[in-house]
């Protein structure tokens, strides 16, 4: 994903876990580390619409999509939120440009052939 470079790496681990897992995009900004249970690889997602939880497994993630989940998790406490801007220390409220940003240097990149 070489359109995921400054100033825009921040983005990266964003994408590889909302791609392995599915999550929306504001499920994933307010993800807190008490939702991950590493052992049972499985996080509990809050859907206050539905009225009920939803059980989401850890396992379908490769190899990369884990490791930045345990990095991202392993000193925070149970309350903290997983994906925090590393300036500010506080959580991602939204990303929509930075993403369109992205999204427009990748349409606009032509694909490397091998």
């Amino acid at each position: 994903m070489s359109w995921l470079v400054k100033p825009r790496e921040h983005l990266e681990p964003l994408v590889i876990v909302a791609l392995g897992l599915g999550l929306r995009k504001q499920e994933q900004l307010k993800l807190r580390r008490d939702q991950l249970d590493f052992s049972a690889m499985s996080l509990l997602q809050v859907e206050p619409r539905e009225k009920r939880n939803r059980e989401i497994p850890m396992d379908v993630l490769d190899e990369r999509g884990s490791s930045i989940l345990w990095t991202l998790c392993e000193n925070k406490n149970a309350d903290e939120f997983v994906f925090v801007n590393t300036n500010t220390k506080k959580p991602y409220s939204d990303v929509k440009r930075a993403f369109g940003a992205a999204c427009e240097l990748a349409r606009t990149q032509k694909p490397r052939m091998a």
